[in-house]
């Protein structure tokens, strides 16, 4: 086996690179929802985008273009058609791609998503957070363990009283980061201006805010059990648009429902998916009638 050459601190990189947007794989938009073909796939598109201005393809609106080849991505990732179709379809589920057909055997226009910035709350490091509760020590040097009782500092109780108030100021920073960017992402404050459906909509949003701020390692949707950080994500995802379909899907629903509660937190972690499929629905039935 050929030994390995390893780059020396004094050389300069001279290669080419394909750039991958680092909020793919931090954004809880994106990084949960996206494999490595899709992310890899987006960041070989971004780098097609200079090859569209480069030749003027754009149309009317001023929106650039790519003509990118099914079997030029294939034959670039290294991957098969089904792998390479896989990764086109969770880019476009994602809003990170939109493709438009030529016909005639002609390759697709595709024109690329701008990726959505989502601010990603900080959660407090745990070590940190044990630290805070740690009493520290001097102890003699030496291979005794036994400690040298006049090193110990005392215990300063003005310390432990102001550690106690941090970490209570830290949970609740996060509860309020939580509570404040979804709120924004559904334009709350618009929203509870409606005075025949305030009361939904606060009990709607109380519920996800909840949702993001739990402990708990899994959260049941639809009676089962769902990763937390899945859920989490996809309430991030969430818009007005969204709570306006839960709140008239609740308004709507003739069936008794005995937890209310885990009733609105399905509703709105489908309604991602059932709002888009209920709209096209209702297009084409439109169009047909």
């Amino acid at each position: 086996m050929t030994k390995i050459e390893c780059y020396k601190i004094n050389e300069v990189l001279e290669h080419k690179y394909y750039q991958i947007p680092q909020e793919l794989c931090e954004n809880p938009l994106y990084k949960y929802d996206l494999n490595s073909d899709s992310k890899l796939l987006y960041g070989f598109l971004l780098d097609r985008l200079t090859l569209s201005q480069k030749h003027n393809w754009y149309d009317r609106e001023g929106n650039i273009y790519l003509i990118f080849p099914r079997h030029e991505v294939q034959d670039k990732l290294g991957l098969s058609d089904k792998t390479v179709t896989k990764a086109f379809n969770i880019l476009a589920k994602a809003n990170l791609i939109l493709e438009k057909r030529q016909g005639q055997g002609k390759p697709n226009y595709i024109y690329v998503g701008k990726i959505q910035h989502q601010e990603i709350p900080v959660i407090p490091d745990t070590e940190k957070v044990r630290a805070l509760n740690r009493k520290s020590y001097d102890s003699g040097i030496g291979d005794s363990t036994v400690l040298d009782t006049e090193n110990l500092r005392p215990i300063n109780t003005n310390n432990i009283n102001t550690n106690i108030t941090n970490l209570i100021s830290s949970n609740q920073d996060e509860v309020d980061s939580y509570a404040n960017l979804f709120k924004k992402n559904i334009e709350y404050d618009v929203l509870v201006d409606d005075p025949y459906n305030v009361d939904v909509i606060k009990n709607i949003t109380d519920t996800a805010i909840d949702t993001l701020n739990t402990n708990k390692a899994t959260v049941y949707i639809n009676s089962e059990p769902k990763p937390t950080e899945i859920v989490k994500s996809q309430l991030l995802k969430l818009n007005a648009g969204h709570i306006q379909y839960v709140v008239n899907c609740l308004k709507d629903n003739t069936k008794k429902v005995k937890n209310i509660k885990s009733y609105t937190l399905t509703a709105l972690y489908n309604s991602v998916n059932t709002m888009s499929l209920d709209s096209t629905l209702a297009v084409g039935y439109i169009m047909n009638n």
